[in-house]
């Protein structure tokens, strides 16, 4: 069996600001503390497993609120501990959208064996900063909330890519990242981040044999870093046993991850809408 499997993801796709504009600040971290909580109970419906020892909260477009103080990271946590008993234990946003794969990387290496890790992808424009709405860099975006459970075996670790561009042409020295890593997993279905269409054809030449899902960047804009996960929801009903997937990240700032995960036989995919 596969050490690094997905059992349980939840995307909900927020079409809505979290907040009217004519709301108080004050608000916003009640707020946002009922949308990521509500979202891992959702995500942990009828699962009677153990907890997870590690649950990470990351995000790519909060950093402000945080740097601000309109939200103080201990008081969030205590927020969310009224909808859910599985509270991210660190926040994470240094690597924007692979900081997933970083913080993946933390459980997986540390002398403390793990054998369940949570990672929460948190991107809401909490801020309504128009910067976010849409980018040259990647076309319109999505915002919304991931959860990902998984089920970890001892070797885990080596199924685990990471690292970082050492030029400004970030995009291409990640796809030939991805291109050498399929050279070694030529089995993987490969879910690459959304992109708009002059991306995407850069990735199409550069990774021409890979077998990839499709983009989703038409329907759902760029979502940071829960894309690739969203891929592998949307593909879950039709996926073979044991399949395996490459699922990739890039950040801006020149930070790549990428992780070769199976499904866990009956684990449970999730995408919904908030409108």
């Amino acid at each position: 069996m596969h050490e690094l499997r997905l059992a349980r993801a939840a995307f909900t796709r927020f079409s809505r600001p979290l907040l009217s504009t004519s709301a108080a600040l004050e608000q916003l971290s009640p707020a946002l503390a009922e949308a990521v909580g509500r979202q891992v109970a959702h995500c942990l419906t009828g699962y009677d497993g153990p907890p997870p020892d590690r649950h990470f909260l990351c995000s790519t477009i909060m950093d402000l609120p945080f740097a601000n103080r309109l939200i103080d990271w201990r008081t969030l946590q205590q927020q969310m501990r009224r909808y859910t008993d599985a509270t991210p234990d660190t926040l994470v946003n240094a690597y924007e959208c692979a900081s997933w794969g970083y913080c993946l990387r933390q459980a997986l290496i540390a002398p403390q064996p793990v054998s369940r890790v949570m990672c929460t992808i948190v991107d809401l424009n909490l801020m309504a900063l128009s910067f976010w709405q849409q980018n040259p860099n990647w076309g319109a975006s999505g915002f919304g909330i991931a959860t990902l459970l998984f089920n970890v075996e001892p070797g885990a670790a080596k199924h685990l890519n990471v690292g970082v561009a050492k030029s400004a042409n970030f995009i291409a020295e990640f796809s030939i990242a991805v291109r050498h890593c399929l050279e070694e997993k030529a089995a993987c279905k490969l879910a690459l981040p959304f992109f708009p269409e002059q991306v995407t054809q850069l990735f199409q030449r550069l990774l021409p044999q890979a077998d990839t899902l499709p983009d989703l960047h038409p329907q759902l804009g760029h979502c940071f870093g829960a894309d690739p996960w969203i891929s592998l929801i949307e593909h879950a009903k039709e996926a073979k046993d044991g399949q395996r997937f490459l699922a990739t990240s890039v950040a801006l700032n020149g930070y790549w991850a990428m992780a070769d995960v199976s499904l866990e036989p009956g684990g449970v995919y999730h995408f919904t809408e908030v409108g």
